[in-house]
Protein backbone atom coordinates (compact mmCIF):
# COMPACT_ATOMS: atom_id res chain seq x y z
CA UNK A 1 0.00 0.00 0.00
CA UNK A 2 1.46 3.56 -1.01
CA UNK A 3 1.80 6.05 1.49
CA UNK A 4 0.17 8.62 -0.49
CA UNK A 5 -3.05 10.84 -0.43
CA UNK A 6 -4.92 13.05 -2.44
CA UNK A 7 -7.75 15.07 -1.68
CA UNK A 8 -9.65 17.42 -4.28
CA UNK A 9 -12.57 19.88 -3.87
CA UNK A 10 -14.32 21.37 -6.79
CA UNK A 11 -16.02 24.82 -6.90
CA UNK A 12 -17.99 26.03 -9.48
CA UNK A 13 -15.76 24.22 -12.62
CA UNK A 14 -14.11 21.47 -12.52
CA UNK A 15 -10.72 23.58 -13.70
CA UNK A 16 -11.56 25.46 -10.45
CA UNK A 17 -10.04 23.39 -7.98
CA UNK A 18 -7.45 22.87 -4.76
CA UNK A 19 -5.35 19.93 -5.37
CA UNK A 20 -2.55 18.58 -2.63
CA UNK A 21 -1.04 15.71 -2.79
CA UNK A 22 0.88 14.34 0.58
CA UNK A 23 3.49 11.67 1.19
CA UNK A 24 6.11 10.77 4.04
CA UNK A 25 9.45 12.36 3.30
CA UNK A 26 12.78 12.62 4.95
CA UNK A 27 11.44 16.20 6.27
CA UNK A 28 9.14 18.86 6.08
CA UNK A 29 8.51 20.06 2.90
CA UNK A 30 5.83 22.15 1.02
CA UNK A 31 6.13 22.89 -2.40
CA UNK A 32 3.85 24.35 -4.80
CA UNK A 33 1.40 27.28 -5.30
CA UNK A 34 0.64 29.40 -2.63
CA UNK A 35 3.16 28.36 -0.28
CA UNK A 36 3.86 30.78 2.04
CA UNK A 37 -0.37 30.55 2.94
CA UNK A 38 0.28 26.79 2.82
CA UNK A 39 2.95 27.01 5.38
CA UNK A 40 0.71 28.80 7.25
CA UNK A 41 -1.86 26.28 7.39
CA UNK A 42 0.73 23.30 8.18
CA UNK A 43 2.08 25.23 11.28
CA UNK A 44 -1.53 25.08 12.47
CA UNK A 45 -1.92 21.86 11.75
CA UNK A 46 1.18 20.93 13.97
CA UNK A 47 0.56 23.02 16.24
CA UNK A 48 -2.80 20.80 17.24
CA UNK A 49 -2.11 17.39 16.17
CA UNK A 50 1.18 15.97 17.48
CA UNK A 51 2.61 14.13 14.59
CA UNK A 52 5.78 13.64 13.26
CA UNK A 53 6.82 16.49 10.30
CA UNK A 54 8.10 13.83 7.98
CA UNK A 55 5.99 14.90 4.88
CA UNK A 56 6.31 16.62 1.57
CA UNK A 57 3.45 18.79 0.76
CA UNK A 58 2.60 19.89 -2.78
CA UNK A 59 -0.13 22.12 -3.97
CA UNK A 60 -1.00 21.07 -7.02
CA UNK A 61 -3.53 24.01 -8.04
CA UNK A 62 -5.70 26.42 -6.66
CA UNK A 63 -8.82 28.23 -6.87
CA UNK A 64 -8.50 32.21 -7.52
CA UNK A 65 -8.04 34.50 -4.69
CA UNK A 66 -10.70 37.06 -3.55
CA UNK A 67 -13.49 36.12 -6.30
CA UNK A 68 -15.80 34.93 -3.89
CA UNK A 69 -15.31 30.87 -3.95
CA UNK A 70 -13.48 30.55 -0.76
CA UNK A 71 -9.94 30.15 -1.33
CA UNK A 72 -8.57 30.56 1.78
CA UNK A 73 -11.15 27.77 3.66
CA UNK A 74 -10.47 25.12 0.79
CA UNK A 75 -7.01 25.49 1.10
CA UNK A 76 -7.19 24.98 4.39
CA UNK A 77 -9.36 22.51 4.47
CA UNK A 78 -7.75 20.45 1.34
CA UNK A 79 -4.25 20.48 3.43
CA UNK A 80 -5.58 19.72 6.82
CA UNK A 81 -7.56 16.47 5.47
CA UNK A 82 -4.48 15.36 3.13
CA UNK A 83 -2.18 15.51 6.57
CA UNK A 84 -4.97 14.14 8.49
CA UNK A 85 -5.58 11.19 5.97
CA UNK A 86 -1.53 10.48 6.02
CA UNK A 87 -1.29 11.31 9.69
CA UNK A 88 -4.08 8.93 10.55
CA UNK A 89 -5.73 11.91 12.38
CA UNK A 90 -10.19 11.14 12.81
CA UNK A 91 -11.47 14.39 12.84
CA UNK A 92 -14.50 15.82 11.69
CA UNK A 93 -14.35 18.32 8.66
CA UNK A 94 -15.62 20.69 10.98
CA UNK A 95 -12.74 20.06 13.86
CA UNK A 96 -10.15 20.79 11.04
CA UNK A 97 -11.79 24.03 10.20
CA UNK A 98 -11.75 25.36 13.38
CA UNK A 99 -7.93 24.14 13.72
CA UNK A 100 -7.39 25.97 10.75
CA UNK A 101 -8.66 29.29 11.91
CA UNK A 102 -11.67 29.31 9.45
CA UNK A 103 -15.29 28.91 9.71
CA UNK A 104 -15.66 31.39 12.71
CA UNK A 105 -17.99 33.86 10.68
CA UNK A 106 -20.90 31.31 8.48
CA UNK A 107 -19.42 28.25 8.02
CA UNK A 108 -20.63 28.31 4.35
CA UNK A 109 -16.72 27.35 3.73
CA UNK A 110 -16.54 24.47 5.77
CA UNK A 111 -19.97 23.23 4.73
CA UNK A 112 -18.97 23.04 1.08
CA UNK A 113 -16.46 21.27 1.44
CA UNK A 114 -17.77 18.97 3.50
CA UNK A 115 -20.93 18.18 1.24
CA UNK A 116 -20.40 19.66 -2.22
CA UNK A 117 -22.32 21.84 -3.98
CA UNK A 118 -23.48 24.99 -5.42
CA UNK A 119 -24.55 28.08 -2.47
CA UNK A 120 -26.20 30.96 -3.83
Amino acid sequence: MEDRYSWKRGVRKKSQKHECTCNFFSKIKIIGKRKELSEKYVKRFLEKYEVQNNFCLEVKSVIPEHSGLGSGTQLALAIAKALAKLTNIEASIQELSLTMGRGKRTGVGTAIFDQGGFVV
